[in-house]
């Protein structure tokens, strides 16, 4: 499930969310990600899909923009609010705050 525009979430332990943002390592397009109580949702992996994998060549621009995504897996019954951080360049151009109910 994509959580990207929702600002709450109701999931189910075992139950997998994940979110996508701008990533563009030499442009300084990133982000990061906050858990408050990581007991109950666990970060499982960040994966990067290139928009443009045949610019990846040496002397050739733009290889590196990308789609991020972080993966997370809901552990416990609780609640916890994840919060992502967008940034350019490592300043903080806007953050998302997403409110998650986990079930058992």
């Amino acid at each position: 499930m994509d959580i990207t525009d929702l600002s709450a979430v109701d999931l189910k332990v075992g139950q997998q969310v994940s979110y996508h943002y701008k990533k563009h390592d030499s442009v300084g397009f990133t982000a990061e990600y906050l858990i408050s109580d990581k007991t109950k949702l666990q970060f499982v992996e960040d994966q990067t899909d290139y928009t443009h994998p045949e610019n990846m060549g040496e002397g050739m621009t733009g290889g590196d923009a990308a789609t991020g995504l972080f993966i997370f897996q809901a552990a416990q019954p609780g609640e916890t609010t994840l919060t992502v951080q967008h940034l350019f360049r490592g300043d903080l151009e806007s953050e998302k705050q997403i409110k998650l109910k986990i079930s058992g």
